[in-house]
């Protein structure tokens, strides 16, 4: 009887001990170890002889069947198990030493504060493409608006000359204005319903040019919605402001001035070179070997020219630039009002020395006595400012000064200044000039390079790159088969 009491209560330790090992790590509150004789801790022998409530639940360790006699006293208590100490138990995590260090690799790591979960590093993945929606005073032009073919056109160029990617490589306040956009506008009212389109303001509207300053967003962000064709908001095609630049004026050393000089009225029309080195007493026109002397005469055979004209009081040059010096020795009396587009006002006198070295070479006074003598002395000049006294202006500007020169009766435009990105409304004011029967000439740029600059890269420009003395190309001049003209440009004496 003993015998089978024993194996009885043996055979429930076991099934109990089974029926533990398969119970889920879930039902757990804290990790237990895997040995299911861990689980088995065996009931008090004295318990296990009171039988009187076999089905009493809290009776867990007697699993036998209610049928059987109860189990006595004479029971032989199994083995005592080995103390609790002696248990070789997993280290806890939340009890180690360095809690930053868990020794389980698989158990989470908490955040610390300030430091991103994975949900909350995939919420800002999902939230990134907001940083690049458009600003909400981006409402686009009203639905049903339909462009015109110029507009089209410069959406079209926009992405050809791929305008947008190339504003990721410039810097605002060097390479472009910041917060202003430039579009083409037949009149104040469409200028009007672009600046809505970009929540923005009309700063300034005339001749088809309108100015844009943004309240909201970025220029960038601006010529790539204004260069896509389509979408679920429409805009018109804007640009950058470019920023232009010219460089210092080169003049020759030790030109010498008189106060009381006057320009030269009537000259000859047709003689012959020789005849002109007899008759003028200008100073530097005496010795080629002076360092004043102005070779580009000898190169560009000026003294042919001269058998022919001197230049044409009826014609006037425009000179868009830095501004010209009215009361220049080598100037007075032929420079005309002009207008100043850095200032805005009617005073475009040169703070920077570019423009008045470029008159000079130009029309310079002819057989007063000292100095040399400009390609054409008889011309008018007409000064249009364009570039501060840093010798520095943007696309706003130049084609400002390129209509006022048209609308003042300029026959001829000299740009000696330029900038290397494409700008499809300086283009249009090109083709205004052009459609005008106003010559545009233009440099092509210093940067010594087979680029292509603007506006000297435009059609119905004459591009002009710069020769020394021999002929060869300066080594500063830029060079390609889009130059249509050498000319002198090394040591020129001038104003």
């Amino acid at each position: 009887m003993r015998s089978k009491n024993l194996s009885r209560l043996l055979a429930a330790a076991l099934i109990l001990a089974l029926l533990c090992s398969c119970m889920p790590a879930a039902l757990a509150a804290d990790p237990e170890p895997e040995d299911p004789a861990e689980y088995s801790e065996p009931a008090e022998p004295e318990t296990q002889a009171e039988p009187e409530d076999p089905a009493d639940p809290a009776d867990a360790g007697d699993p036998a069947d209610p049928d059987d006699p109860p189990v006595g006293d004479e029971l032989i208590p199994p083995e005592e198990p080995a103390e609790p100490e002696t248990l070789d138990e997993p280290e806890d995590p939340a009890e180690s030493e360095d809690p930053e260090d868990p020794v389980d690799p698989e158990t989470p790591k908490d955040p610390e504060e300030g430091e991103e979960t994975d949900g909350e590093e995939a919420d800002e993945e999902e939230e990134e493409p907001e940083e690049d929606a458009l600003p909400e005073s981006f409402v686009g032009l009203p639905e049903g608006y339909v462009f015109s073919a110029s507009e089209l056109t410069a959406k079209r160029e926009l992405n050809e000359q791929e305008i947008p990617a190339q504003l990721g490589n410039m810097e605002p306040g060097v390479d472009y204005v910041p917060g202003e956009l430039l579009l083409s506008a037949e009149t104040e009212e469409q200028a009007l319903l672009a600046a809505a389109a970009y929540g923005a303001e009309l700063l300034h509207w005339e001749n088809g040019l309108a100015m844009l300053a943004l309240s909201e967003g970025t220029v960038p962000q601006a010529v790539a919605a204004g260069a896509a064709e389509n979408g679920e908001k429409l805009f018109p095609p804007v640009e950058p402001n470019y920023i232009f630049t010219t460089y210092d004026p080169v003049s020759a050393v030790g030109a010498k001035r008189s106060d009381g000089a006057k320009a030269a009225g009537e000259v000859p029309t047709v003689l012959t070179w020789q005849d002109w080195i007899e008759e003028l007493d200008d100073e530097f026109l005496q010795d080629p070997a002076d360092p004043c002397y102005p070779w580009m005469h000898d190169r560009i055979h000026t003294w042919a020219a001269w058998g022919v004209t001197t230049g044409n009081t009826n014609v006037v040059v425009a000179v868009v630039d830095s501004g010209v010096d009215p009361w220049h020795e080598e100037l007075d009396g032929r420079v005309l009002a002009g207008y100043d587009f850095i200032d805005y006002d009617e005073d475009p006198s040169d703070e920077y020395g570019h423009g008045t070295h470029v008159a000079g070479i130009i029309a310079a006074a002819m057989n007063n006595g000292f100095g040399g003598a400009g390609v054409a002395p008889g011309v008018k000049i007409l000064p249009v400012r364009v570039l501060n006294s840093r010798g520095s202006g943007n696309t706003a500007a130049v084609i400002s000064g390129i209509d006022y020169a048209v609308n003042y009766g300029a026959k001829i435009i000299n740009l000696s200044l330029s900038d290397s990105h494409y700008s499809f409304t300086l283009r249009e004011a090109i083709e205004r000039a052009y459609d005008a029967d106003v010559t545009v000439v233009a440099a092509m740029g210093n940067q010594s390079a087979n680029m292509r600059v603007y506006p000297a890269g435009y059609d119905h420009v004459i591009a002009v790159a710069a020769v020394n003395r021999d002929g060869s190309r300066a080594d500063f001049s830029n060079y390609g088969a889009w130059c249509d003209l050498a000319a002198p440009g090394v040591d020129i004496w001038s104003c």
